[in-house]
């Protein structure tokens, strides 16, 4: 009954108090969550540019494994939201167990893939000669761990779906404080370089995998929901539904790895292995602002699912519009402090002296370009999650998939024929311009949609 009480409030509190509970711990999470690729970043800027260079483009990978996570572990925990504001606990339950079986398996046969066909692959992904032995030696460890990695991932959404964000934010604390000290053993004290970093995260990963399956096994956790292995079986309707549910975040995920694909190798054309290294720290410091985002985007996400399930639509549209006000907020902030600290941002991810000088014009000249748009990407990243919390999946896959992909590429394709190396760091700000105002048309019409529903229901 406890249980049930606590999913049950997300129909009663207070929106401010719900999105207070359920965004900041998973905003705390992701952003412990970025902790893995920056502070990887940062022990390798000791090292050389070569090394952030080397693991930025192995990033398309765990790029598509995270698509995995997501189609499966998104998708899944909207459909529970959902179930749950209908009081189907049983669904819901079914829903999870067989959403660990099929992620399970599928996330198994691609690392098996991805280890065979690995070298190729990262040739294609945009490494170059002179990066492919650190890259490699990076991917290999990081493979055996996809697994693990994975699941903890995936299953971590259902913590929040279930009503349990504090939780889901301390899997996540727990990876990150581990990969932090392992890269500093491996990296400083023992020098392993890539391999080092590669090994920190899969151990974090690995401690984080644990704490998540405890959490839904055991009896003694406070979970709403349980792993059931009588019904890890496919439930085809219910899948097919959960992942149709997840597909905008796979294809935004996806997206993402194929434009990364392209930024290598374009960086590489127009600027060798220093560009692909400033991409790196341009990628790191994107985390700042969209890793809080997308907390932001998780903590929301239950809340309009249980809402919009219990037909409670003043309380749907309530959320999205204060969510991205907080949002939009919280990126000006960071947007000022980009322009106000840009030398120091540089020294934080290149801290060796030789390798600061020859990276920092090019990186400072980067960093200026990128960040003018960083204030409004709150409106496209919400305004996705909000269509897929309603269980309007092909809009929330529209909008995801034209911001990371229809969008991008041919901006990118097209300012970096006529400007060259400025033309690619312009890429992703004038694409999130475009990517806002299509947002704005489709999120605008969905209000006016509830506006409606609002006026016609019984008081």
């Amino acid at each position: 009954m406890k249980n049930r009480q606590r999913a049950d409030r997300l129909g009663e509190e207070s929106i401010a108090k719900l999105l207070f509970k359920f965004s900041v711990p998973a905003i705390i999470g992701m952003v412990v969550q970025a902790l893995y690729n920056v502070v990887d970043r940062i022990f390798l800027g000791l090292v050389s540019n070569d090394a952030i260079a080397a693991v930025y483009v192995t990033f398309p990978v765990t790029l598509l494994m995270m698509a995995v996570g997501m189609l499966f572990g998104t998708g899944g925990n909207a459909l529970v939201s959902l179930k749950l504001g209908q009081n189907r606990l049983e669904d819901a339950e079914r829903i999870i167990s067989s959403i660990f079986a099929m992620l399970f398996l599928a996330i198994l046969v691609l690392s098996v893939v991805a280890y065979i066909v690995l070298e190729p692959m990262l040739y294609f992904f945009g490494a170059t000669e002179n990066l492919m032995d650190l890259a490699s030696s990076y991917m290999k460890i990081i493979i055996i761990g996809f697994p693990l990695m994975e699941i903890s991932f995936g299953l971590n959404n259902f913590m929040r779906g279930e009503g349990n964000p504090m939780m889901a934010m301390l899997t996540m604390l727990i990876g990150a404080i581990m990969n932090i000290i392992l890269d500093y053993v491996f990296i400083v004290n023992y020098g392993m370089g890539v391999e080092g970093a590669a090994l920190a995260t899969i151990i974090g990963q690995g401690c984080s995998f644990l704490w998540v399956m405890w959490h839904f096994t055991s009896k003694r956790s406070k979970s709403v929901l349980k792993l059931r292995l009588k019904l890890m079986k496919p439930e085809f309707k219910l899948l097919k539904k959960a992942l149709s549910l997840g597909f905008p975040f796979f294809g935004m995920q996806v997206a993402a790895s194929l434009v990364t694909v392209i930024f290598n190798h374009e960086l590489g054309y127009f600027g060798g292995d220093l560009a692909i290294a400033t991409m790196g720290i341009l990628q790191s410091l994107s985390t700042g602002y969209l890793f809080p985002i997308f907390g932001l985007n998780q903590g929301v996400q239950p809340i309009l699912g249980y809402n919009y399930g219990a037909e409670n639509y003043a309380r749907v549209k309530e959320t999205i519009r204060l969510a991205i006000k907080i949002g939009t907020a919280y990126l000006i902030c960071f947007t000022a402090l980009v322009y106000l600290k840009t030398d120091t941002i540089i020294g934080i991810f290149v801290s060796n002296p030789e390798e600061y000088a020859k990276i920092h014009d090019m990186a400072y000249d980067a960093i200026r370009l990128a960040a003018w748009s960083i204030p409004i990407v709150a409106y496209p990243i919400l305004g996705g999650v909000f269509f897929l919390a309603i269980g309007k999946a092909m809009i929330s896959s529209i909008l995801s998939i034209s911001r990371q992909f229809l969008v991008l590429i041919p901006v990118v394709l097209v300012l970096a024929y006529f400007f060259g190396l400025p033309g690619i760091w312009l890429a992703y700000p004038v694409s999130d311009v475009i990517t806002t105002l299509l947002t704005m048309f489709y999120l605008e019409r969905e209000i006016k949609d509830l506006n409606h529903k609002i006026a016609y229901q019984p008081t």
